[in-house]
């Protein structure tokens, strides 16, 4: 919610209302993308896990497939910079998870 805040003020006078310059939305999708480490048994888990769930994010937040691409183009204020994010981080969840479970790393 603090997040959500702070972009709504951070881009008012913004053309580019997602501006690269705004971070905090980031750091809120790779907060969710990283819970599933708290349950992780080894610190290599946890490692890996973490690493891959970075790698996923980014690709996630760089490519915007649906439905991050949805509110990224239709809510163009705080909610919708911080919740395309959040989509990513837990999209970013499944692959890496997969990863680690079937034991690739």
């Amino acid at each position: 919610l603090f997040s959500i805040w702070i972009c709504e003020k951070a881009s008012a006078d913004l053309l580019e209302k997602d501006h690269s310059s705004i971070v905090i939305d980031e750091l809120a999708g790779m907060w969710v993308a990283l819970l599933p480490a708290l349950y992780m048994t080894s610190q290599t888990s946890r490692t890996s896990y973490a690493v891959l769930a970075f790698i996923f994010f980014r690709i996630f937040d760089i490519w915007k497939p649906f439905p991050i691409s949805y509110f990224d183009t239709n809510f163009k204020n705080g909610f919708g910079i911080v919740l395309d994010d959040l989509i990513a981080g837990v999209l970013a969840t499944i692959p890496a998870m997969v990863l680690i479970y079937l034991g690739f790393l």
